[in-house]
Formats: C-alpha cells, sequence, structure tokens
C-alpha cells in the first residue's frame, strides 16, 4: 500500500537533493548503488518522487543503523563495567583469604 505525500522543501533541502538529481553524479551514483544493493528498482532516469523516496530510506537506514551503533556502544561499557566489578570483587576477596592465611 502506498501513501500520497506532500511536503514543503525549504531552499537548503532542494539544493542537497539536486546533487543526487544530477545524472552522473557521484551522489546519484551513489545512491543507485545503495538502491540495486537492497533490491530497490531505479530506472535510467529518477523521478522526483522516487528519488526523495529512496534519500528518506537511505536516511532512516542510516539514522537506525547510528542507533544500533549507539546501543552496542552502550552496551559494551555496561558489560565492560560490570566486568570491572566483578573482577575488583574478585581481587578483594582473594586479598582478604591471604590475609586472613597470612594471620594464622
Amino acid at each position: 500500500m502506498s501513501k500520497r505525500l506532500s511536503i514543503s522543501l525549504e531552499s537548503d533541502d532542494e539544493a542537497l537533493i539536486a546533487r543526487f538529481a544530477e545524472a552522473g553524479s557521484s551522489e546519484q551514483d551513489t545512491l543507485r548503488a545503495w538502491a540495486q544493493q537492497r533490491g530497490f528498482r531505479t530506472t535510467d532516469s529518477l523521478s522526483e518522487g522516487a528519488l526523495i523516496r529512496l534519500l528518506a530510506r537511505a536516511g532512516a537506514e542510516a539514522l537506525r543503523e547510528h542507533v544500533l551503533d549507539l546501543a552496542y556502544a552502550q552496551l559494551a561499557v555496561e558489560i565492560d563495567t560490570e566486568h570491572l566489578a566483578e573482577t575488583r570483587a574478585l581481587r578483594e576477596r582473594d586479598a582478604r583469604r591471604r590475609a586472613g592465611a597470612r594471620a594464622r
């Protein structure tokens, strides 16, 4: 199911999108390669609608990947913190055991 939307573009938006609309530009070539890698079909000339749909998908995917990267980084910090706490507890336990053995 598709949904038709009307959007207003500011001049900065138009300028940014214009590079992707230029046939043969590195931006358009990269967008086409990105689309083909994901199974999206592109014609020789991209309509404005197709171009904006691809850019929206690419942007959403990039942001989703960024969110996952942040989540994995946070998880790594939490795991490292837990590991450090466990290691510290083991060292303290070992130090108490050794101190108790020396006191005997």
